[in-house]
């Protein structure tokens, strides 16, 4: 026996996301992040984390709130099915020529608060899947820190071992310069 009738109004859970910008959860939106190495030594990074493409970092996140809403729909049609003597009812509501939604009674609910409770319930449930994905994606990034950090600290001891030679080569030429300045005064 199907609970609605054609022309009825009935409630629709719905929890959907918006997508918004938070600051980084890594550099606190300061662009940057301190990486303290095991001896203690202070490494001052790019914030990879709140990077996008290949954009400096940013200082904030985009991230989807979830939104727990229901939304009231008027029955256009009640399919009723019989499958080995059980009874399956759906309710087809038409959006417009082209366009159509058929939901389970188990869906439908009679007031907006039912609809609403069900719909936080939903919406809690994404909440914990993403901040599963997010603290996995955080165990991730650390990784990437400390590569970076030995990465850039190595660069820069080569950097500074190479300005030291061209320091050396131009005190060298500098001091050939001046020799034959002086040999040339002297002839």
């Amino acid at each position: 026996m199907a609970k609605y009738k054609v022309g009825d109004t009935a409630w629709v859970p719905q929890a959907g996301s918006t997508q918004v910008e938070i600051p980084c959860p890594v550099c606190f939106g300061k662009k940057v992040a301190t990486l303290i190495l095991g001896n203690d030594d202070h490494v001052i990074l790019d914030c990879e984390f709140c990077q996008k493409g290949f954009e400096h970092s940013r200082g904030f996140v985009n991230e989807y709130q979830f939104v727990a809403t229901a939304y009231p729909v008027t029955i256009d049609a009640v399919c009723v099915e019989t499958r080995q003597d059980k009874e399956i009812v759906e309710y087809k509501v038409i959006h417009s020529e082209c366009s159509s939604s058929s939901y389970k009674e188990s869906n439908l609910f009679a007031t907006k608060e039912e609809a609403e409770a069900v719909a936080k319930d939903m919406a809690d449930k994404q909440i914990a899947d993403e901040s599963e994905r997010e603290n996995s994606r955080k165990r991730s990034v650390s990784k990437s820190f400390t590569w970076n950090a030995g990465y850039w600290m190595r660069e820069a001891k080569k950097n500074r071992d190479e300005a030291e030679r061209c320091d050396k080569r131009a005190q060298v030429q500098a001091a050939k310069a001046k020799k034959k300045e002086e040999n040339s005064d002297g002839h």
